[in-house]
């Protein structure tokens, strides 16, 4: 989810941003809260798993999380290339009542205003947020995951990495030690190619 950096309630996940989930149980993020997905989907009928596959793709916008350009986001508002999506804001009282909700979330003019220029200020009060593709906080996945404290991970990092810097790894190491206090130790040299181009994984 994009915010200001101003913005209350904002994790430790860089300036302006945090991890929105979604889930079949909840949707939200530790800066928003969480709402049950069952009263989101009432609110807006247009989520469901295409939708969160679709935002998950949202490469490019004008709010891009930590990867923003502030100088080309008026630009991208301007020619319309907004793949990010404007969702509910789970904390929102207004979602007890579907039919009155779906008024106050009708406005786009507003929301392409906040979009392009930050005016005012996307917070994490607000009764739509602008989310985008997840890799704009941590491109792999796992913080999420970790968050939940599952016992398992498997997550595939298919980043254009020529050189093997595995930088999509050192965010969710980094972030984990800020947010969680965890240390992931991991030995990277396997997967480095040998002299004859291959891995040994």
């Amino acid at each position: 989810v994009n915010l200001s950096r101003e913005s209350e309630g904002l994790a430790l996940m860089g300036e302006g941003v945090d991890s929105f989930m979604f889930s079949k149980l909840a949707i939200g993020s530790n800066a928003t809260g969480y709402r049950a997905t069952s009263v989101m989907e009432k609110v807006d009928p247009n989520i469901n798993l295409g939708t969160a596959i679709g935002i998950s793709g949202a490469a490019l916008a004008p709010r891009m999380g930590t990867s923003t350009v502030e100088s080309l986001v008026m630009s991208l508002g301007i020619i319309n290339i907004r793949l990010g999506y404007w969702i509910a804001n789970p904390a929102s009282m207004l979602l007890a009542n579907a039919f009155v909700s779906r008024l106050f979330y009708g406005f786009a003019v507003v929301s392409l205003f906040k979009e392009m220029f930050d005016v005012p200020p996307l917070q994490s009060t607000d009764l739509k947020l602008n989310v985008s593709d997840g890799g704009h906080t941590e491109n792999l996945g796992a913080l999420a995951l970790l968050r939940r404290r599952a016992k398992f991970i498997i997550s595939v990092d298919a980043e254009h990495d020529p050189t093997y810097s595995f930088g999509g790894l050192a965010t969710v190491m980094r972030l984990a030690r800020l947010e969680l206090g965890a240390t992931i130790q991991i030995d990277l040299s396997p997967l480095r190619p040998g002299a004859n181009g291959l891995s040994k994984r």
